[in-house]
């Protein structure tokens, strides 16, 4: 497969591969740059890693025509907890 030299225009993202499934559509395996997630109870930086949720398929603007999604496993992170 030749490379897609198209600007992503997403900052926080990196694309690590580039592949077309059996129906033709174009798949992005992403990664996150960002290395803090905000918690959801106190809205301060958590980061510390905590595992990784499942892949995720996520359906993007298509390229001609075709279908473009993105594949990325999200980073999952702990804030402070008080002890």
């Amino acid at each position: 497969m030749s490379q897609i030299n198209l600007p992503f225009d997403m900052d926080s993202l990196e694309i690590i591969a580039q592949t077309i499934d059996n129906e033709g559509n174009i798949i992005l395996d992403v990664v996150s740059k960002n290395d803090h997630s905000t918690c959801h109870k106190c809205g301060k930086a958590a980061t510390k890693c905590n595992g990784k949720a499942p892949s995720r398929l996520i359906r993007h603007l298509p390229i001609l025509d075709t279908p473009v999604y993105l594949r990325i496993t999200p980073v999952r992170y702990i804030g402070f907890v008080p002890t």
